[in-house]
């Protein structure tokens, strides 16, 4: 897929999020780890923001857009740094930045017909595992690289309008679960392999079209989104082998809920909805506790939220 269709794929997706209800417990452990900030992006301007789980302390952390836009962010290990995507001259590139925003730099370089996307940090911090696109062959593989842009390294196989999408890296660092379009005629479906490449397999029924994977702290679990780009999306967990689905929303048609990410300590995730707007026009944060009590919209100065990411406490 090239860098229009897939942009605007995501588009498609964040604007059918839908209505959120009472889950079922994911059975995620909780750490020593308290939940910090909460890191976002917005499809409508652009930009990166960080937020308190009640909605207070909201900041803009970049000031490049329109020219500029700034998108799939993620955090650090310790909460210290963000990397993200930045659009320049027409090109996806992946950047770094403090979490206040400052020391901002481009992580290495690619050459024009890619772009790159999606990228995440291994547990340890030394090395950034993201989405190489090939424009010209309407395909991405997972890949890596060192945070000086350096020792870049294919981990799938390019494959004309295979899509390999939104990596992350287990909690111990050991197997990378990934999204992957249009593969054996699925839309898509979650895959996990070992952090080299190898033993590449799903996790999961196709009936689920699972994308954007997030592992639960312990990383016994992933948590997934449903449905890619339809509405009547829905949010899911199940253990590594893709059984033991416990699905945590139940939205009524045309809504959609997506893009889940839990919270350091497992006992909370963060999501979208727009639930509040009939017209599907915007989307709003909410909190979704695990063990009991429904879903809690955050009150926030934007309702465009796209990719949403949860760091720890720090200090």
């Amino acid at each position: 897929m090239n860098a229009k269709r897939r942009m605007c794929s995501i588009a498609v997706a964040v604007l059918t999020l839908g209505l959120l209800t009472v889950p079922a417990s994911a059975g995620a452990a909780t750490t020593r780890v308290a939940d910090g900030l909460i890191l976002l992006s917005d499809f409508q301007h652009a930009e990166l923001y960080t937020v308190r789980p009640d909605g207070s302390h909201f900041r803009q952390l970049t000031h490049g857009a329109p020219q500029l836009p700034s998108f799939a962010p993620s955090w650090g290990p310790n909460g210290g740094h963000i990397v993200f995507v930045r659009n320049v001259n027409g090109h996806d590139r992946i950047y770094e930045m403090r979490a206040d925003g400052t020391r901002l730099h481009k992580v290495g370089s690619d050459k024009p017909n890619y772009n790159d996307e999606a990228p995440a940090y291994f547990p340890a911090g030394r090395l950034i595992i993201f989405s190489r696109c090939h424009v010209p062959n309407e395909s991405c593989v997972i890949a890596t690289m060192r945070r000086d842009g350096s020792h870049l390294h294919q981990l799938t196989r390019e494959r004309h309008d295979v899509t390999d999408f939104r990596p992350a890296a287990s909690p111990d660092g050991r197997f990378v679960a990934f999204s992957r379009f249009f593969a054996r005629g699925i839309v898509d479906q979650t895959w996990i392999m070992r952090r080299n490449g190898s033993h590449a397999h799903p996790a999961g029924a196709p009936r689920y079209q699972a994308y954007g994977p997030d592992w639960a702290p312990n990383g016994k679990r992933l948590l997934f989104s449903s449905n890619c780009c339809r509405l009547g999306g829905n949010v899911y967990t199940s253990d590594l082998a893709g059984s033991s689905v416990r699905k945590l929303t139940h939205t009524p048609w045309p809504y959609a809920t997506l893009n889940g990410t839990y919270s350091p300590t497992g006992t909370r995730i963060v999501m979208g909805s727009n639930r509040r707007h009939k017209n599907r026009c915007c989307v709003d944060m909410f909190i979704l506790p695990l063990r009991r009590g429904p879903a809690r919209y955050v009150p926030l100065p934007i309702n465009h939220i796209d990719q949403l990411d949860w760091a720890p406490r720090r200090g």
